[in-house]
Formats: structure tokens, C-alpha cells, sequence
């Protein structure tokens, strides 16, 4: 019982620790594509004047170096296109696990009790009628319904599995 709880746990927290790596990539990928887009328009804004001979090979030299610059901000911004789509793609891998995990907590067997060998009350029982079964030794359950087992055999009675309101009662005096 307590493996499922620290499996649980483990999970959980190497999940959390995707959905804070996904957070941080994202920022960095806004900040990213804000300063390439600030160094760019910083290049637009300048004002050329009619130039001199030195001031020709200083604007070549400068109008290499932007064109350079354009190119690698091109070239960073397809990076980013290429990796915001597999971003978003771990994104929604993570959120299925993350639902799985709280799933996995919520139905967890270490809050459950399997009821073996009581017969069944009529053909079509309620989650009521087998709760009713019960209440005479479980006073906080919350849902029961019966399982098929992996043998099927029709002389028995398939077992009722009991869900509690709360997973405390297990670790409470009631069984002690």
C-alpha cells in the first residue's frame, strides 16, 4: 500500500517538475523572441546620412553586420516555430499524466476493501443494497459495486469492492 503512495508520490512530483520546465522554457522562448525582435527593429530605426568615404566603409561594415544579424534572426525564428509545436506537443503529454496520477490517487486500492463470499441480495443489486450489506462493519463508505474475478465461477458470488469517503478511516482505528 504504501509503494502505490510513494509511486504515487514520485509521479507526481516528476510531473510537476515537467509542468515547471515547460513554464520555464515558454518564458525563455518569449524573451527570446522579444529581443530578437527588439534588436531588429533598433536596426530599422537608424538614419543614414549622405556618407564619406570612411563613413561608406563603416556602413559596409555595419550593413554586413545587420544583414548578418537578419539572417541569425531569421534563422532564430524558425528555431522557435520549429520548437514551439513540440513544446506545446510535451505540454499536452504531460497533462494526461498528470490526470492519470490524480486518477490513479482518487481510485487507489489502498482505499478500497474487497468484501469476498457475500452472496448476492437480488439479480440487479444498487451501489445501495451492497453498501447496506456492509454498513454493519464499514460506517464511513462512501461506494460499493461488485467486480468479476479473473476466475469466472458462477457458484460464487462476485466480490464487492468498497470505496471510503475518506482514505484516514484505513489508517484509523478501525482495524485495529
Amino acid at each position: 500500500m504504501s509503494q502505490t503512495k510513494d509511486t504515487i508520490k514520485s509521479l507526481r512530483k516528476q510531473n510537476d517538475d515537467l509542468k515547471n520546465e515547460i513554464d520555464t522554457l515558454r518564458d525563455e522562448f518569449r524573451k527570446f523572441q522579444d529581443s530578437v525582435a527588439s534588436k531588429g527593429n533598433s536596426h530599422d530605426a537608424q538614419i543614414f546620412q549622405t556618407p564619406s568615404v570612411e563613413t561608406q566603409k563603416s556602413l559596409d561594415y555595419f550593413g554586413n553586420e545587420y544583414d548578418d544579424l537578419n539572417c541569425f534572426s531569421k534563422t532564430a525564428k524558425q528555431q522557435i516555430s520549429h520548437l514551439e509545436p513540440r513544446l506545446a506537443e510535451i505540454a499536452d503529454k504531460v497533462e494526461p499524466v498528470s490526470n492519470s496520477i490524480d486518477e490513479a490517487q482518487e481510485y487507489s486500492y489502498s482505499y478500497n476493501v474487497k468484501v469476498v463470499g457475500i452472496p448476492h441480495l437480488k439479480q440487479k443489486e444498487s451501489a445501495r443494497d451492497k453498501s447496506d450489506l456492509c454498513i454493519k462493519i464499514f460506517h464511513e463508505m462512501g461506494i460499493a459495486h461488485r467486480v468479476p474475478t479473473r476466475k469466472m465461477n458462477d457458484n460464487q458470488p462476485k466480490p464487492i469492492i468498497c470505496k471510503f469517503t475518506h482514505g484516514v478511516l484505513l489508517e484509523s482505528n478501525l482495524w485495529q
